[in-house]
């Protein structure tokens, strides 16, 4: 389970970084993001996305 929680929380952790860049360039076709508003949706799904992550990591988790 941890595993998946792991994958889950990257997966939040880019998407963040990815709206980040969507809303400084204003324009990214390739993924059809056309303003900044849904640029803040990215980054508002992947924040969401990355807590949920860690939810499901649970606390404290220690890789090994």
């Amino acid at each position: 389970m941890d595993k998946i929680g792991v994958v889950v929380f990257y997966i939040g952790f880019f998407g963040f970084f990815l709206g980040l860049a969507a809303m400084v360039k204003g324009n990214i076709e390739m993924l059809r993001i056309s303003n900044r508003k849904q640029a803040l949706k990215i980054i508002g799904l992947s924040i969401l996305v990355a807590f949920i992550g860690l939810l499901i990591i649970g606390p404290g988790h220690s890789p090994s």
